[in-house]
């Protein structure tokens, strides 16, 4: 005779694939099949025993993989609600993949994740200082963008912090980068970010106006940054 906790697991089916485009895009599956996940219920597996998924980042030669627990993830609201959807079966092996977002990035979000009470700005300041400038305004950026989808204040606090202290040292052509990551990206169009941005545009109009990789930006990035060019027009720039 079974008993309750079993017939109530045989009820449980591995979730189907699941692609999610809100608060930023990323896809679900289940590495285990079902005949394999009641197998593994019935080998004594609990959903109370660690629960381990792999986040996979980028794609084809670029792919990185990360494997990480459940606990960790929770940390961040989004995933946490995902944990607690019909879309995810603990120890069903999950895979979650961003496409779109930075390895790096995903790296130092883990980080913060898994130490939430210790990471701090000096160990975000040792990652960052491998990068040339350039580099490290691109992954402050998207590190910002990321941390605004997660909903982990600690790591937006965190990456806005350093672009506050190298804000003098921005030029046209990190500029030019930032609108193309910031109005392309789906942050809030209100945050940090935009402010930051637009006060560097402010700065280095002159270097921009005529500049081809600088229009193509403004082309490509739809009717937000268009609007806010013209309110920073009306104010006089």
């Amino acid at each position: 005779m079974q008993s309750a906790f079993e017939d109530t697991v045989a009820a449980i089916r591995v979730p189907e694939p699941t692609s999610f485009y809100e608060p930023f895009e990323f896809h679900t599956s289940a590495t285990l099949t079902q005949e394999q996940y009641d197998l593994k219920i019935e080998d004594g597996w609990k959903p109370t025993d660690p629960d381990y998924l792999t986040l996979a980042v980028g794609n084809g030669d670029d792919l990185h993989m990360f494997k990480t627990q459940r606990a960790i993830l929770a940390e961040s609201p989004v995933f946490e609600a995902f944990f607690a959807s019909d879309h995810y079966l603990p120890g069903a092996g999950f895979i979650i993949t961003l496409r779109n977002q930075s390895a790096a990035c995903i790296e130092v979000a883990l980080r913060v994740l898994t130490r939430m009470d210790l990471y701090n700005i000096d160990d975000l300041k040792r990652f960052v200082g491998q990068y040339y400038h350039h580099d490290q305004v691109v992954f402050l950026t998207r590190l910002s963008c990321l941390a605004v989808h997660l909903q982990v204040e600690l790591l937006e606090d965190l990456a806005n912090s350093l672009l506050a202290e190298i804000e003098h040292l921005i030029t046209a052509e990190d500029t030019t980068t930032m609108a193309s990551i910031i109005y392309n990206d789906g942050a809030r169009p209100d945050n940090f970010l935009r402010a930051f941005v637009l006060a560097a545009i402010k700065q280095h109009m002159g270097e921009l106006v005529g500049d081809g990789e600088w229009e193509a930006v403004v082309r490509e990035s739809g009717p937000a940054l268009a609007a806010d060019l013209e309110g920073l027009e009306k104010e006089g720039l």
